[in-house]
């Protein structure tokens, strides 16, 4: 009875030890499947941002181009050139965005250059109080001598608006407070745990705070990942966060979060201080020339699009023939001559590489300027090797498309 039962203990201790085994395989597993799926998130969001980016770069670029014409035609009325200056700026901003998603997603260099979070941020503001409620109080806290990071100006403000409207969202009906406030400080050795790239150096810190529910602990670790929201189905993506702490890292900043239950949450966001030598980028370039009557052939499906360039090369001296279809623009060259044709990457029934093959057997040295909004998938270097005398991004608005014009034309 005594060797039955020794044989019986260690037969239940391997039993013990193999069903601990088959447990720990199974959480191994579990976890590796999380981390598929979290990779395939990740994928999704390329493939998704490339997918939606053409169209959605078509009609912000529509959009661009009619607060334009109304800048041009309401100039005598403050409050609609007021509007149509938060169109275009919203639009720009939003155009900003989709090259941040794609950028970020692929981990592609965004350009940077200096700007001033106090400005960029007073600007955001503008447009934030008259969406938030009166009964929440938005405060202001910036330095008297304004100090530069390295960034982009619509990416920081798409950042802040993305904060504020999440504080927004967290009070809720009841009366509250969101704080902004930026400084030049030392991160604080617990930020600098949560964020080991830092250096241990001056950063300028933009600081939001709220009054708001806070969040969860056990879901801090989380709202940065994407796909991540506490919200309804119809109110987040879960990527906002996301976005904006891969743009912040982009520029060699931190972002981390403190929040309790029912009192509130702060984000910190922590960028390099920039040389003080350097200015905000303005654009200074002269305003183009008009032209000559020079004969533009132009090719876009997006109907609104269409009618906003033909609008803007004909007010400045050019004769445009805006055609929706290959077939079409085939049909005019040969009908007649053009000096110069611009073409989008892709259309229905045809790409704009075919089409341009065909214009050049019909007018061998036509100049032809290649349009897109899968910025990703052409630059202009590829453009160039493949015959196209120049590349324009798709947002563009009117001076962006005369002065590409006018710097391939004699």
């Amino acid at each position: 009875h005594l060797r039955f039962a020794q044989e019986n203990q260690l037969l239940h201790a391997r039993q013990q030890a193999l069903r601990s085994q088959i447990q720990q395989h199974q959480e191994n597993q579990r976890l590796l499947e999380q981390r598929l799926r979290h990779a395939q998130r990740l994928g999704a969001i390329g493939t998704l941002s490339s997918g939606v980016a053409h169209d959605f770069n078509n009609i912000l670029c529509g959009i661009i181009g009619l607060s334009e014409i109304g800048l041009r035609i309401a100039s005598c009325s403050p409050e609609c050139t007021r509007s149509f200056e938060d169109i275009r700026t919203a639009s720009q901003r939003a155009a900003s965005l989709v090259r941040a998603m794609l950028s970020f997603s692929r981990r592609q260099e965004q350009p940077k250059g200096p700007i001033y979070p106090s400005h960029a941020l007073a600007e955001a503001l503008t447009m934030l109080r008259a969406t938030i409620p009166s009964f929440i109080r938005l405060e202001e806290q910036t330095p008297e001598t304004p100090t530069a990071i390295l960034g982009e100006i619509s990416q920081f403000q798409q950042i802040v608006t993305n904060l504020v409207l999440n504080a927004w969202h967290s009070i809720g009906t009841q009366p509250g407070q969101i704080r902004l406030r930026i400084q030049l400080q030392l991160p604080p050795e617990k930020h600098l745990l949560k964020l080991p790239h830092l250096q241990k150096t001056q950063h300028v810190c933009v600081e939001i705070s709220d009054t708001g529910s806070g969040i969860p602990p056990e879901n801090l670790d989380r709202i940065f990942d994407p796909f991540f929201t506490t919200k309804p189905a119809a109110q987040g993506t879960g990527l906002g966060l996301w976005v904006s702490r891969g743009i912040v890292e982009s520029w060699n900043g931190g972002m981390t979060v403190e929040s309790t239950v029912g009192k509130g949450t702060t984000f910190f966001l922590y960028f390099p201080e920039a040389s003080a030598s350097l200015h905000p980028h303005s654009d200074s370039a002269p305003l183009p020339k008009r032209g000559n009557g020079q004969k533009i052939l132009f090719v876009e499906e997006e109907k609104l699009l269409a009618s906003t360039v033909q609008h803007s090369l004909a007010s400045f001296g050019y004769q445009p023939t805006v055609v929706t279809t290959a077939e079409e623009a085939i049909h005019q060259a040969r009908s007649g001559t053009f000096d110069a044709a611009f073409t989008d990457l892709t259309m229905r029934g045809g790409g704009g590489l075919e089409l341009a093959k065909s214009l050049w057997d019909l007018h061998p040295h036509l100049p032809i300027i290649l349009t897109t909004g899968h910025t990703d998938a052409m630059d202009e270097s590829m453009a160039q090797s493949i015959g196209f005398c120049a590349l324009l991004p798709k947002p563009f608005d009117s001076l962006s498309l005369i002065r590409t014009l006018q710097a391939i034309l004699p």
